[in-house]
């Protein structure tokens, strides 16, 4: 008869309550963002609500914990929000407003990840946004924009006024005012304000 292989710390951490994980996840990644160095596995431990013991039942060595932490968002950001945009979209506008909900329900789940990811060296995040923005580009329909405008242009400050806005603090209220720019971009540069 063959014994049962033992499951390891990490097979043990993914089978905990999913509440109970992503607790322990983001109090990990907040404490991480600040760089590996200074992050302090007892401050970790107390915002997650659990033992120093417990948590290196599920990872072996701070190492081990960070490893773990810099793949799972980054696979968390590929299946949740890189796999969701919908490409093909030709209104640009709808594209940006569906990539700003999809991080706001990443960021519902993970209060921490982009500035963790941040604090990491993003390449690879870096490198797969700008190949989904360059298809989102390439995709949009410049035929909605009034034929005064250069949609190029116009894209260039949509994006960079975009990019300028403070995602800090309260993520409802910058929505409310992406999606009142967004409206006001609708009615500056597109035809009719964007009524086809």
């Amino acid at each position: 008869m063959y014994e049962k292989e033992k499951p390891t710390g990490i097979e043990r951490f993914m089978a905990l309550e999913e509440g109970k994980r992503e607790r322990i996840i983001n109090a990990c990644m907040k404490e991480f963002q600040y760089g590996f160095k200074k992050a302090s596995t007892d401050i970790m431990v107390k915002e997650a609500g659990i033992s120093k013991g417990l948590l290196y039942h599920y990872f072996n060595t701070k190492e081990d914990l960070y490893s773990f932490l810099t793949h799972y968002a980054m696979d968390t950001l590929q299946k949740d929000y890189f796999d969701m945009i919908t490409l093909g979209q030709s209104d640009i506008l709808e594209s940006i407003w569906q990539m700003v909900l999809l991080k706001k329900d990443i960021i519902d789940r993970y209060t921490h990840i982009y500035r963790f990811i941040a604090s990491f060296e993003g390449q690879e995040r870096a490198e797969k946004q700008k190949a989904i923005m360059q298809d989102v580009y390439a995709s949009y329909d410049k035929s909605l924009f009034r034929e005064d405008v250069n949609s190029d242009r116009a894209i260039d400050i949509i994006i960079g006024f975009l990019d300028s806005l403070d995602e800090s603090g309260d993520y409802e209220s910058f929505l409310a005012k992406v999606q009142e720019y967004l409206d006001i971009f609708r009615k500056c540069f597109y035809k009719q304000g964007g009524d086809n």
